[in-house]
């Protein structure tokens, strides 16, 4: 179990709270939110700029593998695809 899902797992059994996150006048999960922040920081980094995230801590975080930050957003995207059918 990668730590994201252990996080996610400890929110879902009450073990741990999370900040409440609010677009416009809704509620988004937090795990959603995060996912798509780490989303755009691998975006970025794609291009060649820096962020304030390793992408070291992108990819141990989530269980990704890749060696460029191209290879991880990838990777990535398929890991969203399959959170949005859950979250």
């Amino acid at each position: 179990m990668t730590p994201f899902e252990k996080a996610h797992q400890d929110w879902l059994d009450g073990k741990i709270m999370v900040p409440s996150v609010y677009m416009g006048d809704s509620d988004v999960s937090y795990f959603l939110y995060q996912i798509h922040v780490h989303k755009y920081n691998l975006k970025v980094m794609s291009v060649g700029l820096k962020t304030n995230v390793r992408l070291k801590d992108i990819k141990q975080y989530y269980g990704l593998k890749g060696r460029t930050a191209k290879d991880v957003y990838q990777s990535l995207i398929e890991l969203l695809k399959s959170y949005n059918l859950n979250m």
